[in-house]
């Protein structure tokens, strides 16, 4: 069905907007639902109901895209309200594009995503430039309509009552509040400390997933761009220091003893400046989600490849439902065939989680009070149903299926090449052999637990269970492979280590790494924060951190 057929068959114009168009469907349903819940119907007009109930239901795919194509639109009418603005918020611009960057590639259109993909591109050209926007064009026309039959001569279309958004707890936003109102007392301050300030944005970060209102949530990152914005505007002498434009050029400190090694290290070569700990003005942006979101590949306007999560929380979990769930296990691509096999794999199918210093595994989902939710058809690794609870050992790939039509995943533990965290591993290469004894791994595991979709190719979200550290490149081990012309066997390690995300270039080797325009050298480590650039090979990230 396509939406000249939805037009014609509603009584609308063909060019109806997609957010009017969506409102009359769902009007439309619920008087058909309506009228055959009335007792009494003559045969023919319950057929013909029936029959009517039935089409509209078939506009499935659809009405997908129409509900992608209205929040795409959202997005850009609020980039467009913030040119508006005298002091345009770029900060605000680069959310709202990293929220519609991720719904453009699920457009089925060519034409349409070819359309807003280069809406993007003018609006990022326009940021680098910072150009006052032009009138944004008009759409284009629509082809005529197809002819469908009337089914049933039409009531008086309502529209339907919107139910009201859930509104958050009074505290949580008690809280949130209290949290801006102490990050523009400092901003008020003729120096800044920057820690004071990330120290509030993390506290607010950690509670916008208890506001339940979309468009409330919504508010609150546009708040928190725009005071990101402010900060980047506001330099320490930390800065200067860094790039050279201040006191003289920054001194790398020492390699710092690793615990448990007695005096200096052998070797008087330092650490790479950009691996030393944050100074001070500095703090770590700590969170357990690393978005990778891809953007357009160098010298092209389109978007290539899949984003990729990397997920530090301490359970990872599996099913169909995309807002709550790590791992989305849905056959693709998405038509009416699979959408009923997608069905039967519950929203939560299984969760993986750690106990005991070893990965353990049970079906469906953990419910707020502590007990385990089945799945609707269960579990299922290498053909055994996990009745319960299992600790398994994942050092060889095994095979994970759920639902009732068996979509399969590979499941491996991928082992940690620097156990001691990036820090003491920079220092360590960069002073060559030691005899002093290495730090001592914490008791749990360590590396990555790496899922691959062995049911079909295309999937939304490219996800990593990271425990300690993942690698990127063209190796077939690798946690994320990355086959592109040039790329070295492993490119790049993403560390969590201090409950913070760090980029760790390997030694030896071509450097394909480019962090915010910058080249980043073979050894050099730098802890990451949300709106890097990152470029590894030609392919480009913007990265997000919640």
């Amino acid at each position: 069905m396509t939406r000249e057929d939805l037009c014609q068959f509603l009584n609308l114009p063909p060019d109806t907007p997609p957010a009017a168009l969506l409102q009359a469907r769902a009007a439309r349903m619920a008087e058909v639902q309506a009228a055959l819940g009335e007792t009494g119907l003559p045969k023919p007009v319950k057929m013909k109901l029936l029959q009517e109930a039935a089409w509209l239901a078939s506009a499935g795919d659809l009405v997908v895209q129409l509900e992608i194509t209205v929040k795409i639109e959202t997005y850009f009418g609020d980039i467009k309200a913030e040119q508006a603005k005298p002091g345009a918020s770029r900060g605000v611009i680069r959310l709202c594009l990293g929220k519609l960057k991720p719904l453009i590639l699920e457009v089925k259109d060519e034409t349409a995503r070819f359309d807003f993909e280069k809406r993007v591109v003018e609006i990022e050209e326009r940021l680098v430039l910072d150009v006052k926007p032009q009138p944004a064009r008009p759409s284009g026309a629509s082809e005529p309509p197809c002819a469908v039959p009337a089914s049933v001569p039409r009531r008086p279309s309502t529209p339907p009552v919107a139910a009201p958004p859930p509104v958050p707890r009074p505290e949580v936003v008690a809280r949130l509040e209290a949290y801006f109102v102490e990050i523009d007392a400092e901003m008020a301050k003729p120096k800044i400390s920057r820690a004071v300030v990330q120290r509030c944005m993390d506290g607010i970060g950690s509670l916008l997933g208890q506001i339940p209102d979309e468009t409330a949530r919504k508010g609150y990152e546009k708040r928190i761009a725009q005071l990101e914005d402010r900060l980047s505007r506001t330099r320490s002498p930390f800065d200067s220091q860094r790039e050279g434009k201040g006191a003289g050029p920054a001194v790398p400190p020492a390699v710092p003893a690793v615990a448990g090694g007695p005096g200096q290290p052998r070797s008087p070569q330092p650490i790479p400046e950009a691996a030393a700990p944050p100074k001070a003005g500095e703090k770590l942006v700590r969170g357990t989600l690393l978005q990778l979101i891809p953007t357009r590949g160098q010298g092209t306007l389109r978007k290539a490849g899949t984003p990729i999560h990397l997920v530090a929380r301490p359970c990872f979990l599996l099913g169909r439902r995309r807002t709550s769930v790590d791992f989305v296990t849905a056959f693709l691509p998405e038509n009416a065939e699979n959408r009923l096999k997608t069905d039967t794999i519950s929203r939560t199918n299984t969760t993986f989680f750690v106990k005991d210093n070893q990965i353990w595994v049970h079906d469906g989902g953990l419910l707020a009070d502590g007990k385990i939710k089945p799945s609707m058809n269960g579990s299922f690794i290498d053909g055994q149903a996990i009745s319960a609870p299992v600790a398994l050992d994942f050092a060889k790939e095994r095979r994970l299926k759920l639902g009732q039509f068996g979509f399969e995943l590979a499941v491996q533990h991928l082992a940690a090449i620097a156990p001691e965290g990036p820090l003491v591993a920079a220092a360590a290469a960069a002073a060559g052999p030691s005899t002093r004894p290495t730090q001592r791994a914490p008791q749990r595991p360590l590396g990555c637990l790496r899922f691959q979709s062995l049911t079909c190719r295309e999937i939304t979200v490219e996800a990593v269970w990271l425990l300690s550290e993942a690698t990127f490149g063209s190796d077939a081990r690798c946690a994320v492979r990355l086959e592109r012309p040039g790329m070295p066997a492993t490119a790049a390690r993403v560390h969590f280590w201090q409950d913070a995300f760090w980029l760790e270039v390997p030694r030896g080797g071509k450097s394909v790494v480019v962090l915010d325009d910058r080249p980043l050298a073979a050894g050099e480590v730098v802890a990451l924060r949300s709106a890097h650039a990152l470029r590894l090979g030609d392919q480009s990230y913007e990265l997000r951190i919640s």
